[in-house]
């Protein structure tokens, strides 16, 4: 019997896995706690120009000072825009700073053989220091390939130089798809079919981890369904390679990172065939993403970066126990997008009666009538204080929150409105000290599918995978219903419980069934982590059946989530409307358990 397996990342939690990888003891369960490099957005437009200039790449950590250049002619640099981005991560759309490298192409003849290009690209000059041989890149990145150029687009240069490092980037003629590859001194690696990107494909997430000679490239894309139903685009792709010895996979220390070109040039140049140079390779696209680490990550870990900012419902801060990725600035009066590249939180910490206001979306159908937890991570040094928590206007309660420690409060679904929400934290105390933040998180639970009684957002009853990540948000790889005979009869949830959040709260685990299917006889069952957990007899349609979740079931770590339709006569199905995860309110006054 086949498994459709769905992993959910709440949070970035290390786990074991079966590919190499360092061995490293990292304290957080954010991934990006230790990266070296995270831009969050590529740049900031801070002149409003839309224009890349110097000094507008941002690093979102503020733990490296980044000196940046930008090339190209006057008029034909790198545009910064600001842009609805469908996240490979978890499928949401949200606005996201993007960086589109056009590489002008004017033709001077029809078949388009011959003509001029002004370059452009983006660089880095802070030096890359202190990486050896086990690291870790991710981009994400949006291919534009319409136009015929040179062979090779070189998207980003990570320590290629003096024989060091390596170069990522597309490789191919056609206007319709390109191979993928990356290149060192002594080769150049073609990863596959499975990493063909098609012109138009959308949103892509790549990484690579290396650990000594052992090299492994990750891939999800994005894009829409094919109408015959393949649907590979949004599985995660893996592929790994072992390098000889000859080749030095670690970085140049002395090289800088790149973005868009092999050689940045400032100019225009004559296209081939009468003349060729590296300058002429270039990406044609958008970045939205880049990030690095020096060690090697996980496969979950990698998961993790890719599904940023939506592992949560938004989380703003990093849990690296410092604040030098929230601004200096006082907190806006009416409140900051949480995933706007900055993060005016101040970073000198609360006082008493001062205020922040989180601004965040809620999608109707998916994060709406979905119960919440808002958790508050103050950092090791903050005073002891008093904070206050309310929700579109609506009072959660107050809390006492220690140094180090991670305050938590309910928010129910009533709550949350579709459209824009507001969330503040108030200073309530006297004290003279200040509560500073690590991080602030709204999330809990997960969901699978919009409640909206239709199931034409899932696949057709055919599409069974050994195992599927929901990291990438593409519900058109989950069967619209469980049959009753076949290998389409069972499926299973990976999800994965935040530390901070196991033991804390009891939840509810809700299954609505689809328009058709579900009749006399029909049973529905439900295992978690191989225990039997409820049986439904005769579970209908377009009905909601949940089921109850003790705190002491659910485990720091992954949770698995098995359905199965096992109907004794007839042959109906199950359809799936929705299954989502959402906590339980916590009881008031005193709580005794007799067994």
């Amino acid at each position: 019997m086949k498994r459709m397996s769905f992993v959910f990342g709440l949070a970035a939690v290390a786990v074991s896995t079966a590919l190499p990888a360092a061995t490293v003891s990292v304290s957080s369960e954010d991934v990006f706690a230790d990266a070296y490099i995270w831009m969050r957005g590529m740049a900031i437009d801070k002149n409003g120009n839309h224009i890349l200039d110097v000094g507008e790449i941002t690093n979102s950590l503020n733990t490296v000072v980044l000196t940046t250049g930008s090339y190209g002619k006057e008029g034909h640099k790198p545009v910064i825009s600001n842009e609805f981005v469908r996240m490979p991560g978890r499928g949401v759309g949200r606005q996201m700073q993007t960086l589109y490298f056009p590489q002008d192409v004017v033709w001077t003849n029809e078949t388009q053989t011959l003509g001029y290009v002004t370059p452009c690209a983006a660089s880095c000059g802070t030096p890359l220091t202190g990486f050896d041989s086990q690291y870790t890149w991710i981009v994400r990145f949006r291919p534009d390939f319409s136009e015929p150029v040179l062979d090779t687009q070189w998207l980003l240069g990570f320590g290629y130089g003096a024989s060091r490092g390596m170069m990522f980037g597309l490789a191919g003629t056609s206007t319709e798809w390109r191979k993928l590859q990356i290149h060192t001194y002594n080769s150049s690696w073609d990863l596959g079919e499975s990493f063909v990107i098609s012109n138009g494909c959308g949103w892509v997430d790549f990484a690579v981890t290396v650990d000594g000679q052992n090299v492994t490239a990750y891939l999800i894309k994005d894009g829409l369904t094919t109408p015959d139903g393949n649907t590979d685009i949004g599985l995660l792709k893996r592929v790994s390679q072992t390098y000889a010895d000859t080749v030095n996979l670690v970085p140049n220390p002395g090289t800088v990172l790149r973005f868009g070109t092999e050689s940045p040039q400032n100019g225009t140049y004559k296209m081939p065939p009468t003349s060729s140079g590296n300058h002429y390779k270039c990406f044609r696209g958008s970045i939205q993403q880049f990030a690095c680490w020096k060690r090697t990550l996980s496969e979950q870990e990698v998961l993790a970066a890719f599904g940023w900012p939506r592992a949560e419902t938004w989380r703003v801060g990093v849990e690296n126990d410092a604040t030098t990725e929230l601004s200096a600035d006082t907190a806006p009066e009416g409140g900051f997008d949480v995933d706007g590249e900055l993060w005016p939180v101040p970073n000198g910490g609360l006082t008493n009666g001062v205020s922040v206001t989180f601004k965040f979306p809620i999608e109707a159908g998916y994060d709406d009538g979905r119960a919440q937890i808002f958790r508050w991570k103050a950092t090791s040094n903050s005073a002891e204080g008093r904070l206050g928590v309310a929700v579109n206007g609506k009072p959660l309660g107050n809390r006492s929150i220690k140094a180090g420690a991670t305050q938590r409060w309910f928010v129910p679904a009533a709550a949350l409105i579709v459209g824009t929400n507001t969330l503040t934290v108030t200073r309530i105390d006297s004290g003279t000290g200040v509560v500073t933040l690590d991080a602030a998180v709204l999330g809990g639970g997960w969901q699978v599918g919009r409640r909206d009684d239709d199931w034409s957002d899932f696949g057709h009853e055919g599409l069974v995978y050994d195992e599927y990540h929901v990291v990438d948000g593409n519900m058109r790889h989950v069967p619209r219903a469980m049959l009753y005979t076949g290998d389409g009869n069972h499926m299973s949830w990976h999800a994965v419980m935040p530390q901070s959040l196991a033991g804390e709260y009891d939840w509810i685990l809700h299954f609505r069934t689809g328009p058709e299917g579900g009749g006399t006889g029909t049973r529905l069952c439900i295992d978690l982590n191989g225990e039997r957990l409820a049986t439904k007899d005769a579970p209908g349609t377009k009905t909601d059946h949940p089921f109850a979740i003790p705190r002491e079931l659910l485990k720091a770590g992954e949770n698995v989530f098995s359905f199965l339709n096992d109907t004794q006569s007839g042959m109906d199905s199950i359809s799936i409307d929705s299954v989502w995860l959402e906590p339980v309110a916590p009881l008031n006054g005193t709580l005794l358990r007799v067994q």
